[in-house]
Order: C-alpha cells, then structure tokens, then sequence
C-alpha cells in the first residue's frame, strides 16, 4: 500500500501522511516508490484514527461500539461492522459469505502482518478466500506466502520438518501449508496462533476503512504483482536437457507458466492443469498451465486438445483467468484430413472462434485479470518475423474485444534480448477498473550451448492496480 492510498483510507491530506512519515521513517531512496510495511501502515493508522490504539484490532472495536449498525459516524472510524480477533481457523467458521476484508496478526497482541481482500467468489466471499488459506493450498500466495515466508525463517520449525524427513514421515506441499495456517509457530516471536480479523457483511468490502455501503466497483484496490511465463519445451525430451529446462524455469520464479508442446512431469513446484493427451506420448500435451497460485477452477474450452483454461486466486491482485492456447501455424491442416487446409485459412478459423471466447469469458469474470498465452505463431510489433499482415489485425482485434493488449510484442524487449522476434506471448487485461503494465524479459532457444526448444521464452512481470 501507498502512502496515497492509505491517506484516502484514514480520510486525510497524503501530504499530511507523507510528512508525517518521513519524519519517522526516512525513505532510503527519495523519489523511488513507497511501499508501506505493516509496522507502518499500523502506526498511521494510530497517530491519525485519534484512538490512542496499539493495533487495527482496536479500531475495530471502537467503531463496533460507536456504530452498531455497522456505519461510522466520524472521520477515520473504522466503516463496517468487524468481528474480534479469533484463530484463523476459527475465523473461518465465522466468516461471511459476502465479499470484505480481513487481517491478519502475530499471536494475542502482535503488530498486523497482513491485509487482505476477499471479492464475491461465486458466492464464498471472505469463508472462500480464508479456506483457501486453511487448506494449505494458498502457500504461493497472500497470507499463505507472508506466513510461509516466516516459517521458512525459523530454524525451529524447520528442525522439526527435517525430522520428519528423517523418520521416514515427510509432508506434502499442502499439509505443510495447513500446519502453517492452523498450528502457526511452535517457538520464537509467533509461537501463538495467527489471529485474523474479517470484515463483517458487503458494508466492509474492500479496504479496511472505506465508508460503510461504498460500493466494491469504487473502493481503491491494492496493487500486486502477477508473473507469468511461457515457452515451447518440446514435449521435455530428454533427462539431461530437461535438467536445464528446469533450472531455466526456476530461476525465473513466475506464478504461473504457461508450457507448450509440454510434459506432465515438467514441474515439481507448479500444480498442473493440462490440455487433452496428445499423440501417443504418454504424458505429452498441446498445452498445459503450472501454477505456483492456488488453482479455484479449470474452466471447458472450445478445443481441449489445443487449449486450457483455469480460474486461479491470485490474492491480492484478485482472481486471475488463464487462458492458454497454441493458434494454428502456416499450413496447417485443420481436423479433417479430408478436407485439409491451406495457407493460414486454420490460423483464421481458430483465432475468430478463440476470440469469441475470450470475449465471453471477459463478459463472465469481469472483475479477474484476463490472460491469454501460449504459442500464438505470430511475431506482434517490430520487423516482420512469422505471420501475416492480416492475421496479426485479426489476433490483435480479438485480443481488443476481451479487453487484452499483448504485453510481449517485439518493441518490449530491450534490443538485442532475442535474435528473432517472439512468437510465444502473453497477453493480458487487468479486471473492472484495474489497470495493467508489464515488464517483460526473455531468453533464447540455446541456453549454455545446449538447444533446449526451436523457440525463444518470455515472460511478463505484471503490476496490477
């Protein structure tokens, strides 16, 4: 969070705010971004709010006591009814089935280390995202990284993982992430249970000090990050390449990757959804997304031998639709032998009827951050590469009517990233008044003299805001 839109939060001048803050915590680097720790966050919220309060949970309890009805009644009150302070497991029994925010802090009396919000969720709002949470299926992501992270930084917690490898009982993935989220710490600084603090009904959607009734469409959202990834690993032939096409992919770090012509051993750290079996390789897919985000929903696609689709919970940048497709190449002939195409006719056929359903998905998940990626055998921007004239106005007049640009055409890159302008890209959209920008970066075919794909990979880092 910045120091603006905290301001707006707390109801005051964010010259008043910056002032104030820079007093006590002199920017390292003027000028440069400013994004508000938790430490600080929670002092501002004290020194403007007039409560004389050691932690938001205070706020909230006064604003309780001043407005039954869940409205606030003075400047800086905490707008919305919120419940006390419980065990997160608790918390998700307790927790509405309407879009709000919660908090989360150390032990009894700790400073708060997240803030999060929950949208409609299909009708689970704050039980959904919270459940998320409480499953361990959330370690990639929002509360479930910041605690995972603390975990990872305890070398008591640690000591007693390692034991459990070592007697033979290791943890999967999940039930670590469950330990995390319902055990919390056994030692240290977080020894006692995390407790969460939830907005209570649709008065407290969205930040935690927004006017009761604001509606969600109008409430400032929070900025987040989102990378994401895709590359053609030619099916992960052979054991000594596919060790570099994993460290290649690893050492990039994206949330999501969006693989084709892939393998469903590739990833040993992203959950795979995957397109229809293709040929006769055991394992081997047209197309499949590895995500490192808790996956909500793998959604029906026009063509599941050539696309996937998948609804993820990106927190905080909200829920994200992935929509990963490989578009027809040049001369390719279609699905009937008997009748087989010529020239770019499939690339035509397939990317007007794709478009139709980006743009119906779009119209469906208004408020998630459309994506759209794979090998789409056109090079966008730059010298012409592959392609055609037409068809480039025809993916990019797709890509228009869903509410996407294409965020890896060729002028992206800094000169001289790739030899060849990509064909592979990634394509995006930011939700209902979000607004999306992007960082790419991108890598050859040949990696260490080894040739690991016939094509170059990119990857977009996105902000979301």
């Amino acid at each position: 969070m910045t120091p603006n839109e905290l301001a707006e939060l707390l109801h005051i001048d964010p010259k008043v705010l910056r002032r104030w803050l820079r007093q006590n915590w002199p920017q390292a680097q003027p000028n440069s971004r400013w994004v508000l720790s938790a430490e600080q966050q929670t002092a501002a919220a004290q020194r403007f709010s007039g409560t004389g309060s050691s932690t938001p949970s205070s706020l909230a309890s006064d604003n309780l006591a001043k407005a039954p009805n869940g409205a606030g009644s003075e400047p800086g009150d905490l707008a919305g009814a919120w419940s006390a302070w419980c065990p997160l497991v608790d918390a998700l029994a307790l927790a509405p089935l309407e879009p709000g925010v919660y908090m989360a802090r150390r032990g009894d009396d700790g400073p708060v280390v997240y803030v999060g919000m929950a949208g409609e969720r299909r009708g689970q709002g704050i039980r959904g995202r919270l459940s998320i949470y409480v499953s361990g299926k959330g370690l990639a992501s929002g509360l479930g990284e910041a605690v995972f992270d603390r975990a990872l930084a305890d070398a008591d917690w640690l000591a007693k993982r390692l034991g459990e490898v070592r007697s033979g009982e290791p943890l999967e993935g999940q039930d670590v992430g469950a330990r995390c989220a319902r055990l919390g710490w056994p030692t240290g600084p977080m020894a006692d249970h995390r407790r969460s603090c939830y907005g209570l009904g649709p008065g407290a959607a969205g930040h935690a000090l927004v006017a009761a009734g604001t509606s969600l469409e109008s409430i400032p959202m929070t900025r987040g990050s989102l990378r994401v990834g895709t590359w053609n690993v030619q099916y992960a032939r052979g054991a000594a390449k596919n060790a570099l096409r994993l460290a290649a992919l690893t050492q990039r770090r994206a949330d999501v990757w969006v693989l084709t012509e892939t393998h469903d051993e590739l990833s040993a750290t992203h959950s795979g959804v995957h397109s229809d079996q293709r040929y006769q390789q055991d394992g081997g897919r047209w197309t499949t997304v590895w995500s490192a985000l808790p996956v909500m929903e793998q959604l029906q696609t026009g063509d599941p031998s050539r696309c996937v689709a998948v609804l993820l919970d990106a927190d905080p940048v909200g829920d994200v639709l992935v929509y990963e497709t490989v578009l027809p190449w040049q001369h390719d002939k279609g699905p009937d032998p008997a009748r087989p195409a010529k020239g770019w006719v499939e690339f035509n056929r397939v990317t007007q009827s794709q478009g139709e359903e980006w743009a119906a998905l779009r119209e469906q998940y208004p408020d998630a951050t459309l994506v759209v990626a794979g090998d789409l055998n056109h090079s966008l921007g730059g010298a012409h590469y592959y392609g055609t004239r037409a068809g480039r106005a025809l993916l990019r007049t797709n890509l228009q009517r869903a509410g996407m640009v294409c965020v890896t055409e060729t002028e992206k890159f800094p000169p001289g990233t790739l030899h060849f302008p990509p064909i592979d890209h990634v394509c995006a959209g930011g939700g209902r008044g979000r607004q999306l920008t992007a960082r790419v970066e991108g890598w050859e075919k040949v990696l260490d003299g080894v040739s690991l794909s016939d094509h170059s990979g990119v990857l977009a880092d996105m902000a979301i805001v």
